[in-house]
């Protein structure tokens, strides 16, 4: 492994030797003991005014309008319900259920918006994101150095070692091998060696499923440690994919990330001396990447390591594992597609 003069690590997205990257991760899910407090957030005083504004729009409208207002209504109805309806109203007789037509328009709308905001707010959270997305923090930590003196956002890291030489021990990459290895390399700034030092510090490592880490963060009440509205995430690009995955299965987090500057870190294939092994296992890698295939290889171990992980929780902490695996093994691949 062979380390270059580089720049500082940032925050959102950096690259070192396993192209490291960070993410943070802002909780848009109401916290235990707050659910109709933080229904109801999503009210504010410019929420409150463009619902009134729209709802004169639509009173406007509705009487205007009022003699095929009730027929546009039920055509509608009947599209969303996906039953053909055959709807005749003589025009003799508009003027006589002029009422019924206006009461039953409110009511269709009430109803479009007591399922837009209210289940929507509960279950999916895209229309409470959509209405609190000005109140994400302007002054998350922008790179790796605002990161490390934020002391209230907690820095996790999944990548884990296992030596097996003399100590047989698995330990964190990024804190036991990783930073070390710069420390010790030449070429660096003593704030940035200051910066690493404080990292190595602040970095929580966990070698567990990663599964379970994100159920945990997702789940509305505290299970061991404390559930943090805000964290980063500092490991490879791979264990961020998984973790993207598995916190998209929950939908109660959004990331944030930015491509700011990068970890001056570099890994070169080893090679086999003293045999043409190592001449011949690069020509035909580069053959492969070249094709697709190593892409199409590391896609596919990415969408097994998803669903080994949600499959190995489920063995160790449930007692119907398929039945719950049946549900999330869907979800799980079809993020992935998606994303």
């Amino acid at each position: 492994m062979v380390f270059d003069a580089g720049n500082c690590i940032e925050i959102f997205v950096a690259q070192a030797q396993h192209n490291i990257k960070g993410g943070a991760v802002r909780d848009l899910c109401p916290s235990s003991g707050a659910k109709c407090r933080i229904l109801l957030r999503i009210f504010d005083v410019w929420t409150f005014f463009i619902l009134t504004l729209f709802g004169s729009c639509f009173t406007v409208i509705i009487f205007m309008n009022r003699d095929f207002v009730f027929t546009t209504m039920m055509w509608t109805i009947s599209m969303f319900l996906q039953q053909g309806i055959c709807i005749i109203i003589k025009l003799s007789e508009a003027n006589k259920v002029i009422r019924l037509r206006v009461f039953i328009t409110y009511v269709v709308i009430l109803i479009w918006l007591f399922n837009a905001f209210f289940v929507g707010s509960m279950f999916g959270g895209e229309f409470y994101s959509l209405f609190t997305s000005n109140r994400v923090p302007t002054n998350l930590p922008s790179n790796m150095q605002e990161l490390v003196k934020a002391k209230e956002i907690p820095i996790y890291s999944f990548l884990t070692t296992h030596i097996v030489v003399d100590e047989n021990r698995k330990v964190s990459s990024l804190k036991e091998l990783a930073i070390p290895s710069m420390l010790n390399a030449k070429g660096y700034s003593p704030e940035f060696r200051r910066m690493l030092n404080d990292l190595k510090a602040r970095i929580e490592w966990s070698m567990g499923n990663k599964f379970e880490h994100a159920l945990r963060l997702s789940l509305d009440k505290v299970i061991g440690k404390p559930r943090h509205s805000i964290f980063a995430i500092i490991d490879p690009s791979d264990i961020l994919e998984q973790m993207e995955d598995f916190l998209g299965l929950f939908r109660q987090y959004c990331i944030i990330s930015s491509s700011e500057g990068r970890l001056g870190s570099l890994m070169l294939p080893w090679v086999t001396p003293r045999n043409p092994f190592g001449v011949i296992f690069e020509e035909y890698l580069g053959y492969l990447t070249e094709a697709g295939i190593s892409d199409m290889w590391e896609k596919n171990y990415q969408k097994f390591m998803t669903v080994n992980g949600v499959l190995r929780y489920h063995r160790n902490r449930t007692r119907s594992p398929r039945k719950e695996l049946y549900k999330l093994f869907p979800k799980s691949c079809f993020w992935k597609e998606r994303k």
